[in-house]
């Protein structure tokens, strides 16, 4: 919410304040984060930034 709060200050350079808005309500909500798709691309996104973390750690030892 908050973040949706500050870029919409500057609409113009973060047109999609509202979206995160919405989102932010919902969760508020208690929707299930699962149905929410940014709340889903953002989890599949940090498992798989994770992940690669993960093998370029495994490649150090």
């Amino acid at each position: 919410m908050f973040n949706a709060l500050w870029m919409r200050e500057d609409p113009e350079e973060y047109p999609a304040w509202a979206d995160l808005a919405v989102v932010a309500r919902a969760v508020l909500g208690g929707h299930d984060l699962n149905k929410i798709g940014l709340m889903r691309a953002i989890a599949e996104r940090t498992v798989e930034y994770l992940s690669n973390e993960a093998d370029d750690l495994g490649d150090l030892f």
